[in-house]
């Protein structure tokens, strides 16, 4: 699907995600846009790598301690110095799941830890070449969260 048709998508997802979010205030829906550049290391070489992703998510508090959410995404894998001309620029899909334990709630703190899972897979077809690019992302965090100031509206 060409790049642009799945950017199109993104709008649409979100239009119909958010009569979900209406029936459950609990539900959180949300966009998450990263580009990250990376030199990632080969055999022969180390390639200038550029990841560019959008995410639509899907959030829910599953308990008082625990949020999941889920993501999907749109990825553009670029790189530049790869020497197979349909590795050079891939694009493709991102699926996520995330959890969120909240450790710590206080009146001006509070501390999360984070932990995920991604699958991408970015795939390309120039002159007859076919390059498919899958990879699994992993990721950790703790978070805390000051509340500097508080105010209240009337």
């Amino acid at each position: 699907m060409p790049r642009i048709n799945r950017l199109l998508l993104i709008p649409a997802l979100f239009a119909v995600s958010s009569g979900v979010w209406a029936v459950d205030s609990s539900l959180l829906v949300g966009l998450h846009i990263q580009a990250t550049r990376l030199d990632l290391k080969y055999a022969d070489s180390v390639r200038k790598t550029d990841l560019s992703r959008l995410d639509l998510v899907w959030s829910e508090p599953l308990n008082s301690w625990l949020d999941g959410s889920v993501s999907l995404g749109i990825v553009e894998l670029t790189q530049d110095s790869n020497p197979i001309p349909a590795g050079q620029s891939t694009s493709g899909n991102a699926l996520g799941l995330n959890m969120r334990f909240h450790l710590y709630h206080g009146d001006r703190l509070k501390l999360h830890a984070d932990t995920g899972y991604q699958y991408n897979n970015t795939t390309a077809d120039v002159l007859g070449q076919q390059v498919d690019t899958r990879w699994h992302q992993v990721s950790g965090q703790l978070q805390a969260d000051i509340r500097l100031v508080q105010y209240s509206y009337l």
